[in-house]
């Protein structure tokens, strides 16, 4: 059986003392935060899926992005809701 290990996403871009990830994990802002964060990570949950505010801007070319800065093997948990 494979482990898959990862966070509830991968761009936490608020200061340190606002639980951001910049120089806490990322090393500076203009980190490419999916392939830093793959290097490290075999998973990560996706959830910006839930928000209009982001999926109405995501295209079949956001994902293809995502899995092109990614490893073979990474895998995305994308959340949906049911309506």
């Amino acid at each position: 059986m494979a482990v898959v290990i990862g966070c509830s996403g991968w761009s936490y871009t608020d200061s340190f003392d606002k639980g951001g990830w910049i120089k806490v994990f990322y090393p500076d802002a203009q980190t490419k935060k999916l392939q830093y964060y793959s290097q490290f990570f075999n998973t990560a949950e996706m959830d910006a899926t839930l928000y209009e505010k982001f999926y109405m801007y995501m295209t079949k070319d956001t994902f293809t992005a995502m899995t092109r800065a990614t490893p073979d093997k990474f895998q995305f948990s994308i959340k949906v809701l049911e309506q």
